[in-house]
């Protein structure tokens, strides 16, 4: 008999955005491809997965909750650029 057939599973990392005011967005993944750019109104969501990395750009970040693989994401911490926010979560794996 052979070696036994190992099956691993890749989980993508989940980003979730939740609005609670207009905001823009742009989102990258590890390898700086756009996920996502645009503006989503209040009560819209929006639903990312990436292998491991995010790149987050936000236009209103006082309008935006975010989530990261179901755990809040404390924007006090992101670096801020004039009206706009960064923040970068997970592991930068190309």
């Amino acid at each position: 008999a052979g070696p036994a057939a190992v099956n691993l599973a890749v989980i993508d990392a989940i980003l979730l955005v939740q609005f609670v005011d207009s905001s823009w967005l742009e989102v990258r993944n590890a390898k700086d491809e756009v996920l996502f750019n645009g503006v989503k109104l209040a009560g819209d969501e929006l639903r990312l997965s990436s292998p491991s990395f995010f790149d987050v750009a936000i236009g209103n970040a006082a309008a935006v909750k975010l989530s990261y693989n179901s755990a809040p994401v404390d924007l006090s911490n992101a670096t801020l650029s004039g009206d706009m926010t960064n923040i970068q979560l997970g592991l930068r794996q190309p």
